[in-house]
């Protein structure tokens, strides 16, 4: 695993030890596949199963991972971090975020808003991406769901 990749985003966003884990685990998974568009799922899962024997199946057409934390560990940090990683190592700026419910998003989008004062967005450090929501909520009268999809503003640097 590439400390030099997880290492200072798990310093500015003082990830506790079971997202930082998590943080290096998605490292390592993004050395072991390609994150390309028409990948092989199934040599995907295959390598992935390869070091990680408890992944049993994606559920999904392409490569899908689910972190479990326990409530109140920061899994919404977490995913800032998953965000902060896989743009500055490997230059994704799209990401599409799905909340359960317009409380939530509200609250993410809070979290990820710059200047707002409970804002986490990468603040601590200049060469970090921040966050801005690209389109307002859309919710489904069926499930509640609400989404937003994020675009990092600023070019992706090398770490």
């Amino acid at each position: 695993m590439s400390l030099a990749q997880t290492a200072p985003i798990s310093s500015r966003l003082s990830l506790r030890a079971p997202q930082r884990e998590a943080l290096e685990i998605l490292d390592r998974v993004c050395d072991l596949i390609p994150l390309e568009k028409d990948a092989n799922p199934a040599g995907a899962l295959d390598a992935i199963k390869a070091e990680f024997p408890t992944v049993t199946d994606f559920e999904r057409e392409f490569p899908s991972l689910c972190f479990a934390l326990a409530t109140g560990v920061g899994k919404t940090r977490l995913m800032g971090a998953f965000i902060s990683y896989l743009f500055q190592a490997h230059g994704i700026r799209h990401y599409f975020v799905l909340a359960p419910n317009l409380t939530i998003y509200n609250k993410l989008i809070a979290d990820f808003t710059p200047r707002t004062r409970q804002s986490m967005s990468f603040r601590a450090s200049p060469s970090s991406p921040s966050i801005r929501r690209r389109s307002s909520p859309a919710t489904s009268t069926r499930w509640g769901t609400a989404y937003a999809r994020v675009t990092c503003s600023t070019p992706a640097r090398p770490m």
